[in-house]
This record gives C-alpha cells, sequence and structure tokens, in this order.
C-alpha cells in the first residue's frame, strides 16, 4: 500500500489496545483490506486519471487523488470508524475536505 499508509505486522500475542501509541491515537489496528480501501480512494497509484493513464512515478503515487480541490467523504456504514478516521488523517493537510461517518447498527457503534 502506500507509504503514508505505514501498515505493519504485529504478533498476535501483542496487547495492542494495552499500547501508548494505541491509547494516544497514533496508531491503529486496521487489516489490511480496510487500508487498501483507503488507499484505493485517497491515492492515485490505486486510480487511473482522466487520460486513463496509471499513476507510475514514486512522488506520483504518494499524492492524494484530492490534493488539488476539497474532496467530501460520506461513509454510510462507518463502525467501528477505523477507515474513517485514516481518511481524515490523510485529508487534515488538504482545504476544506469534510470527512462524515453514519451508521444505523447499534452492535457496531459500541465498538466506538
Amino acid at each position: 500500500l502506500n507509504d503514508k499508509l505505514a501498515f505493519y505486522a504485529i504478533p498476535a500475542s501483542f496487547a495492542l489496545a494495552k499500547s501508548k501509541s494505541f491509547q494516544s491515537g497514533r496508531v491503529y489496528g486496521m487489516d489490511i483490506s480496510s487500508g487498501a480501501a483507503v488507499a484505493a480512494l485517497l491515492f492515485e497509484d490505486h486510480d487511473c486519471s482522466n487520460t486513463g493513464r496509471i499513476a507510475r512515478t514514486k512522488e506520483e503515487s504518494s499524492t492524494i487523488s484530492a490534493a488539488s480541490s476539497a474532496m467530501r467523504v460520506l461513509d454510510l456504514c462507518c463502525s467501528p470508524g477505523l477507515k474513517l478516521c485514516a481518511i481524515a488523517d490523510c485529508l487534515r493537510d488538504v482545504a476544506e475536505s469534510t470527512v462524515v461517518g453514519v451508521d444505523v447498527n447499534e452492535s457496531r457503534m459500541s465498538l466506538c
């Protein structure tokens, strides 16, 4: 995936929820497939431009698709919210971007 998403494998025995980095919000516990969904939405190396050419260079692949204009993201099934948080973190420097998440499943929302 894109370097800006920085995925790492940790052993199942590691108590991520008890780590200071997790508790302070510096890291998330997310499956790689969820990260792939974020990368597909945000990064040009997972998308085609208007000309149909896929970004090939390191500089092209690390840019956010919405870097030149604001992006509005609506996640209709967002709980527990890890993908939404990753999207918001990546777009925090893109002026006037909006990230909104909603969900109707109470049991999934209770995980947040």
